[in-house]
């Protein structure tokens, strides 16, 4: 098991505060604060940015960050390993795109799909993401989140 977020490859680090509880290897987000927070939009668009561990401080990557702690994270590039989170009740495979489930934990990638003929309801809210990351491993998640070993887009 891997004790470090990030696996191989040299990612942009950076570091702001926290709006609220963070775990090393989720997806984080910039809000309008300027401060990092999980990403919240289940299938949006995300940028590869993950939390890492403090290990210069003695944390390791089951550490949390608080609310209004100064947070270390990465900004991927393509081809970086991140061990990432899986959300709960998730089951990938080598190979499997991988998408933002809105809790800063990733899950298997679904295209947004149009109607059979081609049309969209004018009611209906269109979201179209982009998978983030893909899986270099088998995961199944039953009841919890895991860790999963993913790279970046």
């Amino acid at each position: 098991m891997p004790k470090t977020i990030v696996l191989r490859g040299d990612p942009v680090r950076k570091e702001r505060e926290a709006a609220g509880t963070i775990k090393p290897g989720q997806l984080i987000t910039l809000n309008s604060d300027g401060k990092v927070e999980v990403h919240g939009d289940d299938g949006g668009n995300a940028y590869p940015s993950f939390a890492v561990e403090q290990d210069f401080l003695g944390q390791n990557i089951d550490n949390e960050y608080s609310e209004n702690d100064n947070t270390l994270y990465v900004t991927a590039y393509s081809g970086v390993e991140i061990y990432a989170m899986l959300d709960d009740s998730e089951d990938v495979d080598p190979g499997d795109l991988l998408q933002s489930a809105g809790n800063g934990n990733l899950k298997e990638y679904s295209a947004q799909a149009a109607a059979s003929d081609g049309t969209l309801d004018s009611n209906e809210e269109i979201k179209v993401g982009r998978p983030v990351a893909r899986a270099l491993e088998a995961v199944t998640t039953t009841g919890d989140a895991k860790r999963i070993r993913v790279e970046v887009l």
